[in-house]
């Protein structure tokens, strides 16, 4: 027998190799997918950055919801009879139940945030 026939494996020992080789790659590309970070679902609605809109039930806040009850300018009043917004940016009642103005979008929000 000569050197090169004692060191070269045959046919079948490269493709168990192979086999392994392949499986232990596979097992780590499993294993990376399971750990990977879940897909991004739907956008949570905005949480209610006022405690007075907080402790409100469900029915007595925006509805649709406005900007403002997540900005920090506002300020949010309630009594028995009605809710209300006053901005502190724009020194006015910015939402009420008696004139539910519904904003989308308000350039306060960023100027609040500067502060």
């Amino acid at each position: 027998m000569s050197n090169n026939e004692a060191t070269t494996p045959d046919g079948a020992a490269m493709l168990d190799d192979l086999d392994a080789a392949m499986a232990s790659s596979e097992a780590k590309d499993k294993t990376a997918a399971q750990s990977a970070p879940p897909a991004p679902s739907e956008p949570e609605a905005p949480a209610i950055g006022s405690v007075t809109l907080a402790q409100l039930p469900k029915e007595r806040r925006p509805n649709p919801s406005t900007v403002c009850e997540v900005c920090p300018a506002s300020v949010w009043l309630a009594s028995p009879k009605e809710v209300k917004c006053f901005c502190r940016v724009m020194h006015l009642i910015t939402w009420s139940t008696a004139e539910p103005n519904q904003l989308t979008n308000c350039d306060g929000l960023a100027l609040a945030s500067e502060d």
